[in-house]
This record gives C-alpha cells, sequence and structure tokens, in this order.
C-alpha cells in the first residue's frame, strides 16, 4: 500500500485515488485496520506530494522554460498555472490536492513558483487530513464492487499507457509530416 501511494500520478499512471479506494476495501473485508492503513497511506501520500514539491523546486523553472513545455503544455497554460499558483500560494495547493489527475502537476508547479515549503506542507497536510480519510471510506463504504473496478483499472493502466504512446507517437508523427510538407516548394 505505501508503495502505491508513494508511486501514484508519478512513476505509475494512476492517481492515488484507486490505491486508497483499494485500502477502504481491504479494510472492509478485515484484512487491514483502519488505524495502521490510513498511517501507511498518509505517509506515502505525503512523501509522494513532497517529491512532487522538490521536483518542480529544483527543475521545475528549467522545464517550464523548455521549448518541449512550451510546445506540448502551451505558454499560455504554463503561464495561467504559474499566476494562480503565484496569486493564491497555499491556497491552490489545498484545491490541488481535491483534483484527480492534477496533483502531482499542482505541487511541482507550486515547488518552482517558490511556494515556501512550510506554506506547502500546511495546506497540503489540511487537504490530506479530509481527502485520504475520505477515499479510504467509500473503499470502506462500497466495498467490493469499488474493489474490483480499481484493480480492472490498474490492471489496464499497462494498455492505458501504451495507448497515450502511440498517440504522442501519431501527434509527433504528424506535425514532422506536416512541417516537411510546408517547407517544400
Amino acid at each position: 500500500m505505501f508503495g502505491l501511494c508513494v508511486t501514484s500520478g508519478i512513476l505509475m499512471p494512476v492517481p492515488e485515488d484507486f490505491p486508497l479506494v483499494y485500502a477502504g476495501v481491504r479494510i472492509s473485508t478485515g484484512e487491514f485496520g483502519w488505524l495502521p492503513t490510513l498511517a501507511v497511506c498518509m505517509v506515502g501520500v505525503g512523501i509522494r506530494d513532497v517529491v512532487a514539491y522538490w521536483f518542480g523546486r529544483l527543475l521545475g523553472e528549467r522545464l517550464m522554460e523548455s521549448r518541449w513545455a512550451e510546445k506540448w503544455v502551451g505558454l499560455d497554460r504554463i503561464e495561467w498555472a504559474e499566476d494562480i499558483v503565484r496569486r493564491r500560494g497555499g491556497t491552490a495547493v489545498l484545491v490541488g490536492r481535491f483534483l484527480i489527475g492534477f496533483r502531482a502537476p499542482i505541487f511541482a508547479v507550486a515547488g518552482a513558483s517558490r511556494v515556501p515549503f512550510r506554506q506547502f506542507m500546511l495546506f497540503n497536510s489540511l487537504g490530506m487530513l479530509v481527502a485520504v480519510p475520505g477515499v479510504v471510506a467509500l473503499g470502506w463504504f462500497f466495498g467490493d464492487p469499488i474493489g474490483e473496478m480499481v484493480l480492472w483499472a490498474v490492471a489496464r493502466a499497462r494498455e492505458v499507457v501504451l495507448l497515450g504512446a502511440l498517440g504522442l507517437g501519431a501527434r509527433w508523427w504528424w506535425q514532422r509530416r506536416n512541417k516537411g510538407a510546408a517547407e517544400t516548394p
């Protein structure tokens, strides 16, 4: 459970909600206890968030200013995210905690935007105190049906990554093809 929480959204293309729901399902079957499970999940998710923050803090400015980010993400989106994090600071971190699929990127932007680490930790911890137990409780309450759905999604993660890579490759090929056609007299 710890490993799933630490790697979700960064090394594993699955949001943290999947392992948290699964933890709740395991609690509902009596295999896991509430307090140890919540402790493991909170520490795992917290470590992942701190890694995302420091990744942004150490490399974020260079990445956000790179031609790659400008081309794939768009300069206007990068500026928009930086502006929100700079203006809202910790509040943006708190809101980001509740945006499935955007947590790690928001935390990386917070690091790159130089949100003070203490402020990041305060607002992220406040959000975690609500979100992590809440999502685990959903898994506990809905039990097996939701657990089966989570296991199905995790099993399909490899296919999702493969389809995404194929899509990016097709986009790259199409852009190169059109660029070459535009340069031909």
